[in-house]
């Protein structure tokens, strides 16, 4: 007959078992400081592979993305990462290098819902004037192609990829304007 273990034994039982929890966590935790000092692929996905029920698993796995990320930066793959990651404080690092990106994919579907959706992300951010002013622009058909309305667009978005061509024209209708006066004045003259 086996002699069941007293008190005394249980204790001690328990106590190594916690001590062995808590030390397999300090070297989780000495093992995350130190992939996050690195900050490099190769450590986060050992750190992964090592301690695979880590509850620092998650941030490693952020980071893992985000480093994948930042060497092929695409809207569609900065997408994904602030879906999965929406509280991330990594994917601000990239606002600014995917900003430019967006106003291009904008700028190349030229329309005006274009425009809006870019200025809805990113409405602080150094292209949403410009693209403001291109939205404009393109709701009001081009102003009709009158010299008034043209003017006051260029002077309320100067920075508007529309704007150097609206004072182009201004231009051309004040020339013209002035030619048939000339003509006409002439015709008086005679």
């Amino acid at each position: 007959m086996r002699a069941v273990p007293g008190p005394r034994f249980q204790f001690r039982f328990a106590l190594v078992a916690v001590l062995a929890s808590l030390m397999l966590t300090s070297c989780a935790g000495s093992s995350w400081r130190s992939a996050k000092k690195l900050d490099n692929l190769a450590d986060y996905r050992r750190f992964i592979q090592k301690y695979p029920d880590s509850s620092y698993r998650v941030g490693a796995e952020e980071h893992v993305r985000f480093l994948e990320l930042e060497r092929e930066l695409t809207l569609d793959g900065y997408a994904s990462f602030k879906l999965d990651y929406p509280d991330s404080t990594l994917a601000n690092s990239l606002r600014d290098r995917i900003e430019p990106k967006a106003f291009d994919r904008a700028r190349f579907a030229g329309t005006p819902a274009a425009y809006t959706d870019f200025i809805a992300l990113y409405p602080e951010g150094p292209y949403a004037a410009r693209a403001l002013g291109n939205r404009v622009f393109l709701e009001s058909g081009g102003f009709g192609s009158g010299a008034k309305g043209l003017g006051e667009f260029a002077q309320s978005h100067p920075t508007s990829d529309y704007a150097a061509e609206a004072l182009k024209s201004v231009q051309a209708f004040e020339l013209k304007a002035r030619a048939q006066f000339k003509r006409v004045d002439r015709k008086s003259v005679v």
